[in-house]
């Protein structure tokens, strides 16, 4: 299930221009598509580290969840994460 929160601006970084792209890209390197093992390390008890966060990748719902609880924990204790 795809969140619905609003992604703030940092967390997609303004694309290249498309001369750029044209001359640094191959047309494979724009084409790929990351596999699960590109995306995840997963250790021999299950627990995994995400590698990749760009989109289109969208999250699991636990790590949903666990992004949810701490927006939360920083509105109730009125926190904020610098831009940048």
């Amino acid at each position: 299930m795809e969140s619905t929160v609003a992604k703030p601006a940092w967390a997609y970084p303004s694309r290249p221009t498309d001369d750029a792209v044209a001359k640094n890209f191959t047309k494979e390197a724009l084409e790929y598509q990351p596999s699960e093992t590109d995306i995840f390390i997963t250790n021999s008890k299950g627990a995994y580290q995400r590698l990749i966060f760009q989109a289109p990748v969208p999250l699991k719902d636990v790590e949903t969840e666990h992004l949810n609880n701490f927006r939360k924990y920083l509105r109730d204790n009125n926190l904020t994460i610098p831009s940048g």
